[in-house]
């Protein structure tokens, strides 16, 4: 039943949703990017401009949508009604994944869980703390990773304890649980472990047993249960995967069986010649290569065989072949660490991982999927591959995912590259602060390196933006909290990205740093150290660029206030010695030439974009030719 705000009907909240997400689709349908749309990139970059008012009036129209039912509320928590707050609650619990707007889901799975903190339902909570969870992996999965392990515990101990209170929905829902909690125990190459091996093992029993007593139990033909016995084998594969994924191994002889053990009871079950199959066949072989050693050459070449089974990547997702592509590039990456002789191996499963990304479905689930693939699987390979090679992949793969920031990375390095070369000319005093110069004559000698090094460095500063999609490519409102937190992560997404890869791993403290000030005292990361930093010249740099471009970008931030060139100045002037370097600034202040090639630059704009649509666009037609033969 329909009141004056809300409802009492799960079938109507569907509904309500239904036509919301409707929207927010035809929101993410104008940010996608298919060059068959458009007929070159003037007329593109035409269109992106005329998206960017559109975008902002259709979240402006969805706000005043939902205020009626759902956000008086949440402004209002002590009116939420008993029969509201069920069938709302009941609605999201099944469907918050499917939404697409983390804002709406966030706000109201806060202000339920505090209505049900108060009435002390705590089964009720541990369906709000789902969907809270869900928010969590969508916006950063690997740096959420210990609180995700935490909010899992606590609720599936509410979810064993009253499991025989539970409806066959809450039941099976609760399975989330156990599949987050699967997920957050993989360990990456880029990150430490967090999980000893006893634990891991140990979680993992548990999750066996739970839901071995649930197919045991349950009614498999509802349709709430038809992914269960999937997500048994999904348990099963990601369990066994951790000794290829992780960072380093730590398992003892005894639990290397257990690993094992579990290879050959999937193969039991396994259709020979399936994913699944090759799936197994991998671990294995891979199980069996880091026990005991076996020939490099003859792994390789088995993983290729492997690699040449699986079918080829299409333009719809398929869960199972991108989780076996995944498990594929982490054994090709054990195999090619370090070595240069398997630049073509590497090569070949990236362009794989490329075509089977490209031209996914657009909606938030997917861009969390590709996030992740990116940063989890593709960078790691890199190490291997030339530093020219490394530097096209990664603009690309930037370009792909936030044609935005491409165009923002772009910018900073035109801007840093014009003033570095100012500040070789007319300051070049100020580079004896860095230990790699022993004279001005010596940085003048080296103009060109400086030049290029400050350009590539522009280019690779937001490379950890890669795993934010779902924020980065919202430019219709500002943020959230719990996103703002996710984008301020992303310094420390590029450092882990730099320092995994040798050749360019020399710009890491200029992407962790160019959100500190100048003096230290503000910015983000709190823990990294720039005032010791040898880059820091070079960091004061990127950070001046950073905020020249971002507060005068008039097409990538349709949510803010665009600034004038001037205005931007004085704040620089107002902050220089604190917030921004006070020798940079005053070169700019002091230098008129210097302020019209900025301003010239900025005013360029729209060069940067065409750039960008130029990059998709051949890409696109290259992977459509592709597609064709």
């Amino acid at each position: 039943m329909e009141k004056e705000h809300g409802f009492t009907e799960y079938e109507e909240w569907a509904e309500y949703f239904k036509i919301y997400t409707d929207r927010i689709l035809s929101i993410e349908k104008l940010t996608s990017f298919s060059s068959a749309h458009y007929q070159n990139g003037a007329h593109w970059l035409t269109l992106y401009k005329k998206r960017a008012l559109c975008l902002r009036e259709m979240y402006l129209d969805n706000e005043k949508y939902l205020e009626r039912h759902l956000y008086w509320f949440i402004k209002n928590p002590e009116h939420w009604e008993a029969d509201v707050a069920a069938s709302l609650l009941d609605y999201l619990f099944r469907n918050s994944i499917r939404i697409e707007d983390i804002e709406a889901t966030q706000k109201t799975a806060e202000s339920l869980y505090n209505y049900y903190q108060q009435a002390d339902n705590e089964i009720a909570m541990m369906k709000c703390t789902l969907i809270i969870l869900t928010n969590r992996i969508m916006l950063d999965f690997p740096h959420n990773k210990e609180q995700i392990l935490s909010l899992c515990e606590w609720a599936i101990d509410v979810y064993e304890r009253n499991y025989d209170q539970l409806n066959a929905v809450e039941r099976s829902m609760g399975l989330s649980f156990y599949d987050y909690e699967s997920n957050a125990c993989s360990e990456y190459v880029n990150f430490d472990p967090i999980i000893s091996p006893q634990t891991l093992i140990k979680l993992y029993q548990r999750r066996m047993r739970h839901i071995e007593r649930f197919i045991a139990e349950e009614d498999l033909s509802l349709r709430v249960n038809h992914i269960v016995p999937y997500l048994r084998v999904c348990w099963q594969c990601g369990f066994v995967g951790i000794p290829i994924k992780a960072k380093h191994t730590a398992f003892t002889a005894e639990q290397l069986a257990m690993f094992y053990e579990v290879c050959r009871q999937m193969e039991n079950e396994t259709q020979a010649g399936s994913i699944q199959d090759v799936k197994v066949c991998l671990i294995k072989l891979m199980l069996t290569y880091q026990e005991q050693g076996l020939d490099k050459e003859q792994v390789m070449a088995e993983l290729i065989r492997l690699q040449n089974m699986l079918p080829k990547p299409t333009m719809t997702y398929d869960d199972e072949l991108m989780d076996a592509l995944q498990i594929l590039s982490c054994a090709i990456r054990i195999i090619a660490k370090d070595d240069k002789k398997y630049q073509a191996e590497v090569k070949g499963i990236l362009q794989i991982l490329l075509d089977a990304y490209l031209c996914l479905p657009n909606d938030n689930y997917i861009e969390h999927i590709t996030d992740n693939a990116i940063f989890l699987y593709m960078f790691p390979l890199l190490n291997v591959l030339p530093a020219d090679e490394i530097l096209r992949i990664t603009l690309f793969l930037t370009i792909f995912r936030q044609p935005q920031t491409a165009a923002h990375t772009i910018m900073v390095g035109k801007l840093a590259t014009t003033i570095v070369a100012a500040m070789i000319d007319k300051i070049p005093a100020l580079f004896m602060r860095m230990s790699c110069f022993s004279s001005i004559a010596h940085v003048q000698d080296n103009r060109q390196k400086i030049i290029d090094y400050v350009g590539e460095a522009a280019l690779l500063h937001d490379v950890g933006k890669i795993l934010s999609s779902n924020v980065i490519n919202m430019q219709y409102r500002r943020l959230i909290d719990l996103e703002f937190e996710a984008i301020k992560l992303h310094p420390i997404s590029s450092g882990e990205i730099l320092k995994q890869i040798p050749t360019i791993a020399d710009f890491y403290d200029i992407a962790v740093g160019h959100h500190k000030s100048y003096d230290g005292q503000k910015g983000y990361p709190i823990d990294f150290d720039n005032l010791h930093s040898p880059q820091k010249l070079f960091i004061d740099l990127i950070t001046i660029c950073d905020t020249l471009d971002a507060a005068t970008d008039n097409l990538g931030r349709n949510y803010a206030r665009t600034k004038q060139f001037k205005e931007v100045l004085e704040e620089l002037n107002s902050e220089k010695g604190s917030r921004y370097s006070d020798s940079i600034v005053d070169l700019i202040l002091n230098d008129d030439e210097l302020q019209i090639q900025l301003e010239e630059l900025l005013n360029s704009r729209e060069e940067s974009y065409r750039q960008v649509f130029e990059i998709i666009d051949s890409e696109l037609r290259e992977f459509q030719t592709k597609q064709t033969i």
